[in-house]
């Protein structure tokens, strides 16, 4: 689906990844945020409708994330006019693209945007546990339902789909968002110091007491206005 403002430039593009554990999520839900990030660019949104699990598991949501992403290169988007942007699962599908691009040599796009990025689908970080009482939106059992509709019989610690444990150097520069509460706080501080740490730019930025993937909600949550 594109989103898109009046009189918005063309070749200015947001490639967004939605969250939802990749197993739903869609325009109904992430069209707001959609339409924010095409308005901060002065561009559009391809919000990509991904192909989701049980029925499509791992590795159909990266097939078609390459696909969009191609599609978009080959109409003529130069890949610096590219913003890739995602929320939670769909944030570990953006790092995951990220990868998948290097490796096929690929342009990378201009900047990645990330709200509470699932990147560690091991699920064993510390916040998992500690945050499991303050995270009211996501829970450890959520997330291991998901992981088990996705993965089937992959390894967890496949770079495609717990993008941390693979080569992060020469990403493009990376922003990322979290809240200081919830249970995924951990794999936003791990992604962003692997960037870092390969020679990269990427900023972290934990707001106090916030749900996970908070921005999609700023029509709500005030804060979530103030990242966008």
């Amino acid at each position: 689906n594109w989103v898109y403002q009046e009189n918005s430039d063309p070749q200015r593009v947001v490639l967004y990844l939605h969250g939802g554990g990749y197993v739903f999520g869609g325009y109904g839900s992430h069209g707001e945020i959609a339409s924010k990030m095409a308005g901060l660019i002065n561009g559009k949104t391809l919000l990509l409708e991904y192909r989701l699990a049980p029925e499509c598991p791992f590795p159909a949501a990266i097939e078609d994330a390459l696909t969009a992403y191609r599609w978009l290169l080959e109409g003529g988007t130069n890949a610096s006019d590219i913003v890739l942007a995602g929320d939670s699962a769909g944030g570990g599908l953006s790092v995951a693209l990220l990868l998948k691009l290097k490796h096929a040599g690929l342009g990378l796009p201009r900047a990645a945007c990330l709200f509470s990025p699932w990147v560690d689908l091991t699920c064993t970080s510390d916040s998992i546990k500690k945050n499991e009482s303050s995270d009211c939106m996501l829970s450890p059992r959520a997330l291991e339902k998901f992981k088990q509709y996705y993965l089937g019989e992959t390894d967890s610690k496949d770079e495609l789909v717990s993008p941390i444990f693979g080569d992060l150097s020469g990403l493009p520069p990376t922003y990322v968002a979290v809240g200081s509460t919830e249970i995924l706080l951990d794999d936003a501080k791990t992604l962003v110091s692997g960037i870092k740490s390969s020679g990269g730019v990427a900023n972290l930025s934990i707001w106090p007491s916030m749900p996970h993937v908070f921005p999609i909600m700023s029509s709500i949550i005030p804060e979530g206005r103030q990242v966008l």
